[in-house]
């Protein structure tokens, strides 16, 4: 919840960007109610394994892909440094 919070609080969304929470445990703590498009795979899978099916997913629309982890804390500005025009 707090790594959420921060991330509506300091990051500017626009038309057509998706919050994606993979919850691997089904630990239940965030509803889609707060925004977010949940995954819930039918068995727990690696960091690689979410991370992977992120990517094909951003793929299918040449979206950019930020995969976090759910310890993250944003503060304001994080966003504007990965914005350049730069392929990783």
């Amino acid at each position: 919840p707090v790594a959420l919070e921060s991330l509506f609080r300091t990051t500017p969304l626009g038309v057509g960007d998706r919050v994606i929470v993979i919850d691997n445990d089904g630990g239940g703590f965030v509803d889609e109610s707060a925004g977010v498009e949940i995954v819930r795979p039918t068995a727990p899978r690696s960091f690689a394994e979410n991370g992977n099916a992120l990517i094909r997913e951003a793929a299918k629309t040449d979206a950019d892909l930020f995969f976090c982890n759910n310890d993250i804390v944003f503060s304001a500005g994080w966003l504007g440094p990965l914005h350049r025009d730069r392929h990783a």
